[in-house]
């Protein structure tokens, strides 16, 4: 006998007992809406990095032109008017064509190498070098930076480093005296010139007037919101390069400028290794304000006594013919 498989069916649910039109409630689930004060600091904080990241990438783009800004060449007298002194037009070692003024002193044998500072150019300073040349009784030569005045090119740090060693054997070929009888004069920036060329040539002395330490530390102290040392690419060491002059050195700085903190300075002349170094602070002085006349006494006579002490060594030096003697006994 077949039997018929047996079908089991589920039991049938009960229907809602909801009245019609309404459904079954459905499980409650909780969402939390953000605060709208949480909204806006998040809002505030994008905005605010944004700003920040475009603020960073200009200065970063602007910083050739804040470090040398320059001058026009409309500034200063290029007539040099009631002034004698000779153009002159020299390479650097990239073949870059550099200008400066020779104002020849043919009653003395002092030669005084200048480097001005990052918004000037020759013509603006050839007043100040006569004074330089009259005052300490000196041959001055000033030349501009590659980008600056007339010079060609565009500046940057190891650049200009450049000009100031073209410079150097400009005034060495032209005085006939080696670059170890030069005295090196720097002025703001013009200072991290000189105590470069301090350290790779060893001049008879150097004259740093309102510099610096580096220009990387001044800034981030100015800068101090942005990371300065990280992305700044025109550092001028000098804090460093002193280190390697032991030659005199004298050192002047304003009580009033408001461009080199007077920390920065008197960094620079603590790392100084020289035994015959001098600081003179001139109170009220600014940072563009014109040598005071009780300075420019104090600077000749730094450099009078430069001059006696090395006429003096070369006095106890053994001549050829001692030195001759001396080898044949």
């Amino acid at each position: 006998m077949r039997t018929e498989p047996q079908i089991l069916k589920h039991p049938e649910q009960p229907k809602s007992q909801l009245p019609d039109g309404l459904n079954e409630p459905k499980p409650h689930v909780l969402v939390r809406e953000t605060p709208k004060a949480y909204v806006w600091i998040a809002w505030l904080m994008k905005v605010s990095a944004a700003i920040y990241l475009a603020v960073l990438i200009l200065m970063i783009l602007l910083e050739t032109r804040l470090v040398f800004p320059g001058a026009p060449t409309s500034a200063g007298d290029w007539n040099h008017t009631g002034i004698s002194l000779e153009e002159v037009e020299f390479f650097s070692a990239d073949g870059t064509k550099i200008y400066g003024y020779y104002l020849p002193n043919p009653d003395s044998d002092r030669y005084l190498l200048f480097c001005h500072g990052n918004g000037e150019n020759i013509a603006m300073n050839a007043s100040e070098m006569d004074i330089l040349r009259k005052r300490l009784n000196a041959s001055v030569f000033v030349f501009d930076y590659r980008g600056f005045g007339k010079s060609k090119g565009s500046p940057w740090e190891e650049g200009i480093f450049a000009d100031g060693e073209a410079a150097s054997i400009w005034l060495a070929d032209r005085s006939r005296q080696p670059a170890e009888n030069q005295i090196i004069m720097g002025r703001s920036l013009g200072g991290g010139v000189a105590v470069h060329l301090a350290a790779l040539l060893d001049p008879k002395a150097i004259v740093l007037d309102r510099t610096f330490s580096s220009t990387v530390e001044v800034a981030a102290e100015r800068y101090w919101w942005l990371p300065v040392r990280i992305v700044m690419r025109n550092q001028f060491w000098s804090s460093v390069k002193i280190k390697k002059y032991l030659g005199p050195l004298l050192q002047m700085h304003g009580g009033a400028d408001e461009s080199i903190p007077m920390w920065s300075a008197k960094k620079l002349f603590t790392l100084s290794p020289s035994e015959d170094k001098t600081f003179i602070e001139i109170p009220g002085l600014t940072h563009n304000q014109t040598w005071p006349d009780d300075f420019l006494d104090k600077l000749k006579t730094f450099l009078d006594r430069v001059d006696e002490y090395d006429s003096r060594v070369t006095e106890d030096e053994p001549t050829d013919v001692e030195m001759s003697e001396v080898n044949g006994r």
